[in-house]
């Protein structure tokens, strides 16, 4: 399975990070390492961010999320009749300079009403790969550290 893989994320890992890096922006996958959630990390990121050394390209697991993401978007939308809208990189500092560092990439974006929310959702999907155990998938005992990417 990796070997099918891998080509695709050095693929989408080279172009979403040149750009992430050339332009100095922080995301929400990258945010709670740079604050130093995991103080390794920090390090890291930073040196990615300044060029200094190649960023993270997956493994096994982000593979698997690669490849289950999709899957879980089109149960999405079969599950919810939802059409989803998918946004190029957003910028957030384009109304106020001082937030130019910040930026996002969500999964897409839900424009309708659904269970009478208002529309104008972010959609976000996850998919942990668990070791491979996916009788442990659901529910989780403990949640996954990668989960608080999405809160910060």
């Amino acid at each position: 399975m990796l070997a099918y893989c891998f080509p695709l994320i050095i693929q989408l890992s080279n172009y979403k990070s040149r750009i992430i890096r050339d332009i100095g922006l922080l995301v929400a996958s990258t945010f709670a390492g740079a604050i130093g959630f995991w103080p390794l990390r920090r390090t890291q990121l930073w040196l990615e961010k300044l060029g200094a050394i190649e960023p993270f390209y997956g493994n096994l697991a982000t593979c698997w999320s690669n490849i289950k993401e999709d899957e879980a978007l089109e149960r999405y939308k079969l599950i919810t009749g939802n059409t989803i809208e998918f946004p190029e990189f957003q910028v957030y500092g384009k109304m106020n300079p001082e937030d130019s560092w910040l930026a996002a990439s969500p999964d897409g974006l839900v424009n309708r009403f659904v269970y009478g929310l208002p529309p104008g959702g972010v959609l976000e999907i996850k998919c942990p790969y668990i070791d491979g155990k996916m009788s442990e998938a659901f529910p989780w005992k403990r949640i996954p550290l990668y989960i608080f990417s999405l809160q910060t």
